[in-house]
């Protein structure tokens, strides 16, 4: 989630949901299908954003066997 750079490259997200966790923001993303949870400063209030990942900073996980991909 720290990984995850907003305002910077290619990828459209539209802004699905607000998390306030009183001492953490998170923003949770929607690129088509996928959800992306991002951290996000105190003030924002975004409701579509670009991002910028790296490929090394992704996981891939079987969710019904919980089992880590790569």
């Amino acid at each position: 989630r720290k990984s995850i750079v907003l305002g910077e490259g290619e990828l459209t997200a539209k802004v699905e949901e607000i998390l306030d966790y009183g001492n953490q923001k998170y923003a949770r993303l929607v690129i088509g299908e996928q959800k992306i949870l991002a951290e996000v400063a105190p003030e924002f209030a975004d409701e579509q954003v670009t991002l910028k990942v790296e490929g090394k900073d992704f996981e891939v996980w079987q969710k019904e066997i919980d089992f880590r991909i790569c």
